[in-house]
């Protein structure tokens, strides 16, 4: 059986495997800023806030483009390309289903099984220190 500290160690390695990892895959290009008008405060020069597809996080889509006219459509939303409401119908009685759209989140892609396994302790244990 592993000492609590070999635990700790052991997490706060994957800890810091997976911050390097988000730091990566969250990177965004600096010329966006400028090309976009996006302060550092997420702010554009009217004060708005910042879209969320400058991130990639995120995206709402409100329309087709047919024939290069733009018409109106029910809206849609994506998480890092993901239809969120294909991720809620896939979703089902699976009991971690907020831990892997928590890691589609933060990565920017679904976790493999073995990304998951290592996932589900560092965030029940995270949860533990509140």
């Amino acid at each position: 059986m592993n000492s609590m500290m070999e635990l700790n160690d052991n997490r706060n390695k994957l800890f810091d495997e997976l911050v390097q990892f988000c730091m990566k895959s969250g990177e965004i290009d600096q010329n966006l800023y400028t090309e976009y008008d996006v302060k550092r405060g997420l702010r554009d020069s009217n004060g708005k806030g910042v879209l969320t597809g400058l991130t990639e996080i995120s995206d709402v889509v409100s329309y087709r483009l047919v024939n290069g006219a733009k018409i109106p459509a029910e809206g849609k939303l994506y998480y890092q390309g993901y239809d969120v409401e294909e991720i809620v119908k896939g979703i089902g009685s699976r009991r971690y289903a907020f831990e892997e759209v928590t890691y589609l989140l933060l990565f920017g892609e679904l976790p493999t099984k073995k990304q998951f396994e290592s996932f589900i302790p560092l965030n029940t244990s995270s949860s533990d220190c509140g």
